[in-house]
């Protein structure tokens, strides 16, 4: 198990500076979903210091050999824009993915982001803030490592702080993921 980081009060988050900081967790069997057939939820709270054209991961898995199973939680990968929240999944070769649909348009300011992903019906919702705004099984492209590492991915480094990492191997209904962004 992996403890969940930091502290709701935002006095200890994690710190990355979009150049060469991150936390690799390596690889791990527990929290390899896709392997393991199962649901999950990712929940996280993120603070980004610059929108600066590069897509930014905020935490990801994923097989550096085909068939590149694993998962991705970035901004502004799926888009042209880089201020929108995507969420990518990669099963048995096929990608799913879904992203905000509206601009994040608000840097240096928390947000709650959670993604849920549904082993049986491949699909994949995102949550901002506790509201449901995205749910989609769309294919989409993405790199990634073979290792879970928290604020960096394919060649880019998140620019900004992460608190309150948070897996669960189920997932977590609206009231739920509502609660934890309260």
């Amino acid at each position: 198990d992996i403890p969940q980081l930091g502290g709701k009060s935002y006095n200890k988050p994690m710190v990355f500076d979009g150049s060469d900081d991150y936390i690799s967790v390596g690889a791990t069997g527990t929290l390899d979903f896709i392997s393991n057939n199962s649901d999950f939820t990712i929940g996280l709270w993120i603070y980004i210091d610059e929108f600066d054209g590069t897509s930014r991961r905020f935490l990801g898995n994923r097989e550096v050999t085909s068939p590149y199973d694993g998962y991705t939680f970035n901004h502004g990968r799926l888009t042209n824009s880089w201020r929108k929240i995507n969420f990518q999944v990669t099963k048995d070769g096929t990608r799913y993915g879904a992203n905000f649909s509206s601009e994040l348009a608000v840097e240096k300011q928390w947000h709650h982001v959670t993604a849920t992903w549904s082993d049986s019906g491949n699909n994949v919702v995102i949550y901002l803030n506790g509201t449901d705004v995205s749910q989609g099984n769309n294919a989409t492209t993405e790199t990634s490592d073979d290792n879970l590492n928290i604020g960096r991915g394919a060649g880019s480094y998140f620019n900004g702080k992460l608190d309150e990492v948070a897996f669960w191997n189920i997932i977590l209904d609206a009231t739920s993921i509502a609660l934890l962004a309260a």
